[in-house]
């Protein structure tokens, strides 16, 4: 909570490696900056420090030589190389980091986005109940409960009728207050959840969804990255910015290769096909296909689309009758 960082030696390092693996206990967020591969700070720490005074601890690594040590006793999870890490003490919340990009100065845009991240997670936490609008009602309730519970007491030997009808009544007031108390802080909670995700979130999208909906969850985004996996295996130049982006899209967007795990699941349901036996049936069922007969052949619709179907002959005339099938598949449906 002070103007200037707390720097990071050997007689303290064990206070970073614990808040680094998660067994550190503290209340406010924790910066942590690493040194350049050259040696310096890549951000203005006093600046950072200064504008986040009261609001987060600001770690700075003293020395680069350190480094090596600091990744052993955290598996190399920590930031490296002018890196900067932000750690949050909830822990439903991700901690994010923020990569240094090799510039001769220290870098400004960094500093503000480090900056605007740790605030926008201060300004999600849930607020005491008795600085917000619903805590001062509920405190006001409970006073005045007590306040009728006072009058009733002193009224009680006169009007010992009235006292267990306004008795029933108070307990009822109180539970109704118990339940509305804990339901407003489910929601703030719920609430602060769901602006911590959007905080996230950057300010646009990098796609904009069309008309077309997924024929099965996660269709579209798998067939997405599933295009620019391939374009960096097999076009993008290792190092080249292209590369670096669709590497973090792809890391960034949990991507499970369901496509190549499709285009191989129906080359080894059709590649030997010399019938519909109820094994075959049965995969391509879980694959997707309605299958019904048409003569001498089986019509097989993807999802139900009639936008997507083929036919697969009962009897194959050559055994490549289910691979050139399978191809097709590949081609105009996965």
């Amino acid at each position: 909570m002070a103007k200037t960082p707390v720097y990071i030696t050997d007689a303290n390092v064990d206070m970073l490696v614990r808040i680094i693996n998660g067994e550190s206990l503290y209340r406010l967020p924790v910066v942590y900056v690493s040194r350049t591969v050259y040696d310096q700070e890549p951000v203005d720490v006093n600046k950072l420090s200064n504008r986040l005074k009261g609001v987060a601890h600001v770690l700075v690594q003293q020395d680069r030589d350190s480094g090596k040590e600091i990744r052993k006793l955290t598996n190399d999870k920590n930031e490296y190389y002018g890196a900067v890490g932000i750690y949050y003490p909830n822990k439903s919340a991700r901690s994010r980091r923020f990569l240094y990009r090799n510039n001769s100065i220290p870098d400004r845009i960094m500093l503000e986005k480090i900056i605007r991240t740790v605030m926008s997670y201060c300004n999600c936490q849930q607020i005491d109940g008795s600085y917000t609008w619903d805590g001062v009602i509920n405190s006001i309730s409970r006073d005045r409960l007590i306040s009728q519970r006072q009058e009733r007491v002193k009224a009680e030997t006169e009007r010992d009728q009235l006292y267990d009808v306004f008795d029933d009544d108070l307990k009822q007031m109180q539970n109704r207050i118990d339940a509305l108390t804990k339901e407003n802080s489910a929601l703030r909670a719920e609430n602060a959840g769901l602006n911590n995700k959007l905080s996230e979130i950057d300010e646009q999208p990098v796609i904009i969804m069309g008309n077309e909906e997924d024929l099965y969850p996660g269709e579209i985004k798998e067939m997405i990255l599933s295009i620019l996996a391939e374009e960096l295996k097999s076009r993008a130049q290792e190092g080249s910015r292209r590369s670096d982006v669709l590497s973090d899209i792809v890391k960034n967007n949990d991507y499970k290769g369901v496509y190549k795990d499709k285009k191989k699941g129906i080359q080894k349901i059709l590649g030997n096909y010399n019938g519909m036996s109820a094994k075959v049936r049965k995969a391509l069922q879980d694959f997707g296909f309605q299958i019904e007969e048409d003569g001498k052949h089986y019509r097989l619709t993807y999802f139900g689309d009639e936008q997507y179907k083929t036919t697969l002959a009962k009897t194959p005339s050559d055994n490549k009758g289910g691979q050139n099938i399978a191809h097709e598949i590949q081609k105009t449906m996965l």
